[in-house]
Order: C-alpha cells, then structure tokens, then sequence
C-alpha cells in the first residue's frame, strides 16, 4: 500500500492496484489485537462430510467390481437404522458425489461396517481414524481434558492418508483437520413389573425357547388377544419414538441390564402401557474391563433374559451392530414389488443374518 501511495500520477497507483490486488485502503479488521485466522473454527460440514468423506469413497468406489457394489448396498439394505436421525437416500456406489450432508452423516455412522470387507489394511486404517475424527466433529459434549486426546486422533488420521492414501493429501481440507479440537469448550420412574403380572408366567419358559427376537412378539401377540393391546412403537423419556425391534438404552439405576432390544409394547385393559425387552449383557475381559472388537466398539451378548419394563425407562435408541460370522450369507434372492399397479418379480443380492450368533458391537460412531 505504501508503494501504491508513492506513486505520482493516478495511472501508476491504478497499475499497481491491479499488480497487487489491493487499494492504499487499509482493512480495518488487519489491526484487530486477535490473530483472526486462530479465532476462527473448522467448519465440520464441509470439511469432513462433504470434504474428507466424499473424497474417501472417490477413491475407493471406483476400485470396487459390480459384484462388490451389489455387496454393499446389500449390507445397507440389512443395517439395522436403530439410533439413526437420518437414513440414506440413494445409491452410495455410484451417486455418492450428489450427496448432501445429510446423506454423508447417516453413511459415516455405518461406513466402517459397510465397507471394511472390501478395503485393503491401509484403507481401513484411514477409514477407522476417519470415522473417529468424524465421532469428534458431531459428538454433542467435549471435555476440555480429552482435548490433546482428540488431537492425537487428528493427527493419526493426517498420519495415516499421508502413508496409505497420499493423493488425498492434495485436498486442503485433509490439513484443517489438525485445527479440528483448538478451542472447544464443554456444552451443554422406572417401574419394574414382572411376566406374572402380565399373566403370561406358565409360558415365559416356551417364549425363552424362541429364537428371538420375531418368534416371541408373534407368540407374545397370540396370548394377548382379548387382553392387552400390542403397538409397534412407544415415546421414550426424552421424547424420541423407538420402533419395535429398535435397540435401546435402559435407565440404569433401576435395571441390570443398561442396553436391550424392544420386543414389543403393551397395554392393559387398567390403561398401563409395558415394554418387553430383551436385555444385552456386556463382553468382560478377565480384568472386567470390556471387551471391544477391532474398530473399538464395546462386545454385547444378546441374552434370553425377557423382562418388561415402564416406557420412562426407555432413555433412547441406540445403534447395535451384529457381528456376522461365517453363517451370514450373502445370496441373490427375489424380491417382489409393486411398479405402476403391477408386481413385478426382481432378483436382489441381499445379506442373510444368522440370528443364532448373538453377539454384537456398540455402534461408537452413531450420533446420539
């Protein structure tokens, strides 16, 4: 500016306004005490959504055979949504660049389990740290003494695109990461009753029998005829609709079990409304310490214990993962579906889940 200001005519001044892109006019805010740049924080949506993430699947997507497309949208079909806000809309195979942020939100909650079947070590490494650096943009509390922990993470995420995915490094949005954690701050009765209450204590010893959790909401339905009314969906406490089938979170003060499955919702001819629940019991270590599975996400067992309890127990929906082993099947099935008033027959790749293999994981990466 001083050397615009040194000019003698008005032609030189506006040559060198032109050369240097800026006017002898000082911009007031260059003499703020505060460094701007610092003051300002990453803006997540549109660095790690609809930055870092569609940049992942541009690299991957297009590495992956027709066969494995198919896969993939198969495991979708079969997620359980439980705890989700948000769903996907459309193919994330092939139309994952017309995503909004919405979509990537819902993709990056299940994407480490979609996808880790068809990744090579590297790339899973970069998805794992991807999907913490994700947890961290969108968790809804953060401690100001997890702050260099959190840190810690953005820099093992830039550490590993930098030594298994370098051309993502070309993205400038790969280097905000590392300003990700600057600056954050803290933010912001149950009533237990038992099967004999409900008059169905001669057959809780048939219903355990079950393979659950479809067998003991029919079974459960047919004893109640004339009874109880069945929903499918009830009002947790924090006024959040949980659907039959959902996984939940228990208050645990009042229950042995913190986590469960909603089997189904009843009430009595008295106005009373119960839920069944199947409760989980957590995967200890000898030193009782959980048990976590290689994406860090705490082991449940999915117990035969049935036990009812108050909707106000109900704090809300989680997201549980099961964890397929060689029984879960992926195999072409026919599906049917209505196109213009007609049913027409399609043939779909669709993961069959065996049920008999109880064990599950603690969705981490789910935004509660």
């Amino acid at each position: 500016m001083e050397i615009i200001r040194s000019q003698r005519t008005e032609a030189l001044r506006e040559q060198h306004r032109t050369l240097y892109g800026v006017r002898e006019v000082s911009n007031p805010l260059l003499h703020v005490p505060s460094d701007l740049y610092r003051c300002l924080p990453v803006e997540a949506l549109h660095t790690i959504p609809l930055g870092i993430c569609k940049a992942f699947l541009k690299d991957v997507m297009p590495k992956l055979s027709p066969t494995q497309k198919r896969e993939v949208l198969a495991r979708i079909r079969a997620f359980n949504h439980s705890g989700f806000k948000v769903k996907i809309h459309g193919n994330v195979c092939y139309h994952y660049q017309s995503f909004v942020g919405r979509d990537y939100k819902a993709w990056m909650q299940m994407a480490i389990f979609i996808l880790s079947p068809y990744l090579s070590n590297g790339q899973l490494i970069v998805l794992v740290n991807l999907s913490k650096l994700f947890q961290i943009a969108y968790c809804s509390f953060f401690e100001l003494s997890k702050a260099e922990a959190w840190h810690q993470i953005c820099v093992d995420f830039v550490h590993s695109v930098r030594d298994f995915m370098p051309k993502m490094l070309r993205k400038q949005k790969v280097h905000y990461i590392l300003h990700l954690p600057s600056g954050a701050c803290d933010q912001f009765m149950f009533l237990k009753v038992t099967i004999t209450e409900l008059g169905v204590e001669s057959t809780l010893e048939q219903i355990l029998k079950m393979d659950p959790p479809y067998d003991v909401i029919v079974h459960l339905g047919s004893l109640m005829d004339g009874k109880l009314q069945q929903f499918k969906a009830v009002m947790s406490h924090t006024v959040e609709l949980v659907h039959a089938g959902d996984y939940i979170e228990l208050d645990p003060p009042f229950c042995e079990f913190k986590y469960g499955q909603l089997l189904t919702t009843i009430k009595s001819e008295a106005g009373h409304t119960y839920c069944l629940v199947q409760g989980f019991e957590a995967v200890e270590q000898p030193d009782g310490q959980p048990l976590v599975n290689s994406f860090d996400c705490p082991l449940n067992y999915l117990s035969r214990k049935l036990f009812t309890v108050d909707s106000s127990a109900i704090v809300r929906a989680v997201s549980m993962v099961h964890e397929c082993g060689s029984s879960c099947k992926l195999q072409d099935a026919e599906l049917f579906q209505n196109v213009e008033r007609e049913e027409m027959a399609t043939t779909q790749c669709v993961l069959k889940h065996d049920w008999t293999l109880p064990l599950f994981c603690f969705n981490v990466y789910c935004i509660l």
